[in-house]
């Protein structure tokens, strides 16, 4: 393939008003990649042993985390723009961008084996406790977006959650949408189903709507979840060896990569994970395909690659 191209998907940036340090980047992430694999023209097909290298390369000329893991991004984009026209068939830069830690201190948390996450939610005996874990651990929500779950916002029947608020950080107020803006559907596995009716089963009578509400009926906020973490992490002894002092690096949010990490290993489509977390379209195509996947291929593809807890 030659130079040709990427020049042909530069002015593509330049069309769509891209700002010129996105062209900049653009051209600059290439030719790091182009150098490090001593190739002439932007290869048309790269493999592992290639996106290897290039990082390997990255590294050792001292870049930082976060600048690597937005360089892979950028290449990224490139090779969706390709494959969204057919002109290649695969992209093997997504899974580096998702596997690549991105820099910042807060995402350098310890990892977790499926094994250890089992631990946790199986040494979890308080029934609403265990429900908060297993919908941060197979779902990937937010903190935020735990807490402004209602009752009916479950539909057992259908095997289905559905996300559609948050909470503001700043107001407190529970507000319309997930970060993206949009409502996301995500299947509940048998696990899940069965946490859930425990919980709805042992829940306060109460007037608010909260799926997960406090002894006195209120619904629980961040700072209850937060809590709740804390307490069984230390607890069932998951936090040890973190470096993090106890329970410090063992978060809500940590779940949520958690999950990523476990659904790409399962073999889940990218663009289906993107969507379950609620992310943002990353390429063209991933929002073609969020128009045309229907829930029952979405929860197919997740139920092949939920974690399974055996509970």
């Amino acid at each position: 393939m030659t130079d040709d191209v990427f020049e042909t998907y530069l002015d593509y940036l330049a069309a769509l008003r891209k700002s010129s340090m996105t062209v900049s980047v653009s051209r600059l992430a290439m030719k790091s990649f182009k150098d490090a694999i001593d190739a002439c023209d932007v290869p048309v097909e790269p493999v592992e042993a290639e996106v290897i290298a290039w990082i390997k390369a990255m590294r050792v000329k001292g870049y930082k985390g976060a600048t690597i893991k937005n360089y892979v991004l950028f290449v990224k984009l490139f090779y969706g723009y390709l494959k969204d026209r057919g002109l290649v068939s695969g992209n093997i830069f997504e899974r580096f961008y998702w596997e690549l830690p991105s820099g910042r201190r807060q995402t350098m948390r310890p990892y977790k084996t499926l094994e250890e996450i089992s631990r946790l939610i199986r040494g979890t005996f308080n029934i609403r406790d265990r429900g908060v874990l297993v919908l941060l651990a197979k779902t990937g929500i937010r903190a935020g977006e735990l807490t402004s779950l209602n009752m009916v916002d479950v539909n057992m029947g259908g095997g289905m959650l559905v996300v559609n608020k948050y909470v503001d950080k700043i107001t407190g107020r529970i507000l319309c949408g997930r970060k993206n803006k949009e409502e996301t559907l995500i299947p509940l596995d048998s696990e899940t189903i069965i946490v859930l009716q425990a919980c709805i089963a042992v829940r306060p009578e109460t007037s608010d709507p909260a799926l997960f509400v406090s002894h006195n009926g209120k619904r629980l906020n961040v700072r209850d979840i937060n809590k709740i973490v804390y307490k069984w992490v230390v607890k069932t002894g998951i936090h040890a060896n973190d470096g993090g002092g106890i329970g410090g690096n063992i978060t809500p949010h940590y779940f949520r990569a958690w999950f990523t990490r476990m659904m790409q290993k399962g073999g889940c489509d990218p663009e289906i994970v993107e969507y379950l977390r609620g992310d943002k379209a990353g390429s063209m195509r991933s929002m073609y395909s969020r128009e045309v996947l229907n829930f029952g291929e979405i929860k197919e593809a997740y139920l092949q690659s939920v974690p399974k807890f055996g509970i």
